[in-house]
């Protein structure tokens, strides 16, 4: 009897304990690359840039939504000298699917403007034939520099040129620069 609950719990709790640190390894893998996408942005690096971001990427924010290769018109107008990320947590969907929310917090600009500071932001990662690649990525200022107790430091637009730009691949929100008047 005892021989059988001992194979028993090898057949249940080893392929459970497996999946709980396969699960630990992926969301540490999945932060790695969300910060590896930054440093990239830092260093002014496209080509590591593009070595984590699928060809089909989207960002979303008050304007509407922007693809990757738009961002990568823009790319070398993105001026980051610091950056963190904090309060990082992966949640996986499915096996092929996480998403990773943070608070960005960074000094830099985009077009001249300094860039909103901090933002939550939020990045979709999907596993295409074992490579995990963001695939879509969103930010809002307002939100994360309330819950920090700071202000928020503000990119502007003007005219019809290209969107202002704070983070990986998304543009200052419109609708934030609205609520704050200064759009």
């Amino acid at each position: 009897m005892v021989g059988k609950l001992c194979v028993f719990a090898l057949v249940v709790l080893v392929p459970s304990f497996a999946a709980a640190q396969t699960a630990d390894a992926r969301a540490k893998q999945i932060e790695a690359m969300e910060r590896a996408i930054n440093v990239a942005v830092q260093k002014g690096d496209l080509n590591a840039f593009k070595a984590n971001i699928a060809d089909d990427a989207v960002s979303l924010d008050g304007s509407g939504p922007m693809g990757i290769a738009e961002f990568y018109k823009m790319f070398n107008q993105i001026k980051l000298t610091t950056f963190s990320i904090d309060k990082a947590n992966v949640k996986f969907l499915n096996d092929t699917t996480a998403v990773i929310t943070d608070v960005f917090t960074g000094e830099g600009s985009f077009m001249g403007q300094k860039m909103p500071s901090p933002v939550w932001a939020s990045t979709t990662y999907v596993n295409r034939a074992g490579k995990w690649l963001a695939v879509f990525h969103q930010e809002n200022a307002g939100h994360a520099a309330a819950s920090a107790g700071q202000e928020v430091a503000t990119a502007e637009h003007h005219g019809d040129g290209p969107r202002s730009s704070p983070g990986p691949f998304s543009r200052a929100s419109r609708a934030d620069l609205m609520l704050r008047g200064q759009y």
